[in-house]
């Protein structure tokens, strides 16, 4: 490609804006990671106006154009790496106990693949407010982190062979799932966490936050403006974090048990703190999504436990997988079921003249909350 629009990339400067194009390629054409392949077709438009959400993050990214292809010629053929055999042999697992729509699910919350998910499980999933289960991000490091934890306490290492093993696992599920900026964040946040527990300190939590999102900011400024991803990533987490507290005191006082509000404040807090993103970024707040979060939160975390398990099973033993089975599939199933009832729920529209001022007003309200929190911490 010589030519884009009015960018001339043959010379120097616009060759460093590595121009990319999406190639659309039917899944049972053979093809892998790294293979290098040629191919004819007409490369059409994928970036409209006005700019838009995703829109927004194409031409942020420089990816302009689509094209889809029904052949092509391998001119080279990549040796599948380690990883991906590791991705393949967890993806077969799935596929061999379930249906499309739970393997892509389970695979969506543990590996980030959502390649069996139909279109409109997908829309369903954006439509009823729970897409974030499908990516990796906080909720699946700190598993991963508490996961390790509870087995090396058995195991007489030292503090410098634990941090070790744990770092060294969280850098190969980074390059299992792919280092979006999602996982970047979770990864800094809960290692730096994990090693002020280790060395007997408390409270770190938000420190670590706001860390990673002033090195990932400084990284790459323009994320904040273009990267709904990003938005997400820490606006969650954010809610979780500093506003859950707030909320959990407010439930204590209507009496109700502990860990029914546990299981909304969480929710509540993590759906207030993505409220910014999907105000700027999407313009539109679906009414249901607060309640469906309180339906599916109290399972999330089996379905993760589970699924892991069960890959442990597979290599033991078929037919004790067979067994196991049935214990994911009925959750996942539920998850299905409520994401497909809530996508029909009002969605709230905003006006695009109120997405850039109402996000302000609430990203100050939240800073105002951050800076009130530690504040009465350190006078504590």
């Amino acid at each position: 490609i010589s030519k884009i629009d009015n960018n001339d990339i043959r010379s120097t400067e616009d060759r460093q804006k590595k121009i990319s194009i999406f190639v659309e390629i039917p899944s049972n054409l053979d093809i892998s990671n790294g293979d290098r392949i040629s191919f004819q077709g007409k490369i059409e438009q994928n970036i409209h106006f006005p700019i838009t959400w995703y829109d927004r993050y194409t031409l942020f990214q420089w990816w302009y154009g689509l094209i889809k292809i029904y052949t092509f010629r391998k001119i080279y053929s990549e040796k599948v790496s380690f990883i991906q055999e590791c991705r393949e042999y967890w993806q077969n697992i799935f596929r061999y106990y379930f249906p499309d729509s739970v393997a892509g699910t389970l695979l969506g919350m543990t590996i980030w693949s959502i390649d069996l998910l139909s279109p409109d499980i997908k829309n369903d999933f954006i439509r009823s407010g729970i897409s974030h289960i499908l990516v990796v991000s906080w909720s699946n490091i700190a598993f991963l982190i508490l996961f390790l934890t509870f087995f090396l306490k058995y195991i007489p290492l030292h503090r410098f062979g634990r941090i070790v093993i744990i770092g060294g696992v969280l850098l190969f599920y980074g390059s299992l799932v792919g280092w979006w900026i999602s996982v970047i964040r979770a990864i800094i946040m809960w290692m730096i966490w994990y090693l002020a527990v280790e060395h007997g300190k408390k409270g770190f939590a938000d420190f670590s936050l706001l860390f990673s999102c002033i090195i990932l900011t400084l990284y790459n400024p323009l994320s904040i403006v273009y990267d709904a991803g990003f938005w997400l990533s820490f606006g969650a987490t954010f809610g979780i974090i500093v506003l859950h507290p707030y909320i959990e005191n407010f439930w204590k006082k209507l009496h109700i048990p502990q860990w029914i509000i546990s299981i909304v404040s969480i929710s509540i807090g993590a759906s207030l703190g993505s409220l910014p993103a999907l105000i700027y970024h999407f313009g539109s707040l679906p009414i249901g999504s607060i309640i469906i979060n309180i339906l599916i939160w109290w399972i999330l975390g089996w379905i993760l436990f589970t699924s892991v398990f069960l890959v442990g099973i597979y290599s033991i033993s078929h037919f004790l997988g067979y067994l196991f089975w049935y214990i994911i599939y009925l959750p996942t199933k539920y998850i299905l079921f409520l994401s497909n009832i809530f996508a029909h729920s009002p969605i709230l529209t905003i006006p695009d003249i109120l997405k850039t001022p109402l996000t302000a007003f609430i990203l100050w309200i939240y800073t105002l909350i951050f800076i009130e929190k530690n504040y009465m911490r350190t006078l504590k």
